[in-house]
């Protein structure tokens, strides 16, 4: 799969050309290469996160989906959505895709750098779901545990916060209830 998309180069306020693929191997020898060693290195939340063990555990499952953005040959963002055992917290009929993980490149993060490379790597992920919830006919519904440092990303984006969850390391669950865009 490949869905031609557009990011916007910070330094000189382009929108550039990008690509939003299934995960390859190549993401994954990026993230090993180029992330990895920062993320470690920094306070970031994600900072312990192995993509590459979160790919291999899920590797024969069709419940996951795995996506990279790609933009000038390197990986700029990367997701893995759960596609088949999760439903809504505000109606448990209706199912949702999980956003299990979400992370965009170090260099893509102002805490990180200021300013950073590129901007919308992870709203364009996080639309995708979106899309994805749509295409297995779950009208639009997300969901995800946010790490602390993201909650404000998601209130941003109208996912409605349904509080702390205990049994998820106390992180809080938001959801898209329906499509925003309707």
């Amino acid at each position: 799969m490949e869905i031609n998309i557009k990011l916007l180069r910070v330094k000189d306020d382009i929108a550039v050309d990008a690509e939003l693929l299934t995960l390859t191997d190549k993401h994954l020898d990026d993230f090993e290469t180029f992330w990895k060693s920062r993320l470690q290195a920094s306070n970031e939340e994600d900072g312990h996160w192995n993509w590459i063990r979160k790919n291999q555990s899920t590797l024969f499952s069709s419940d996951y989906e795995k996506y990279a953005i790609e933009c000038e040959q390197i990986t700029q963002g990367l997701m893995m959505l759960e596609v088949n055992n999760y439903y809504s917290r505000n109606n448990p009929q209706q199912k949702i895709v999980y956003v299990d993980f979400l992370s965009t490149a170090p260099w893509n993060r102002i805490s990180l750098k200021n300013p950073p490379d590129y901007k919308g790597v992870g709203s364009i992920l996080l639309s995708f779901a979106q899309q994805r919830s749509k295409q297995l006919e779950y009208e639009g519904r997300v969901g995800l545990h946010a790490l602390p440092k993201a909650e404000n990303f998601y209130r941003r984006k109208g996912m409605t916060n349904f509080g702390i969850d205990p049994e998820k390391e106390n992180l809080v669950y938001f959801e898209w209830l329906k499509d925003l865009e309707e």
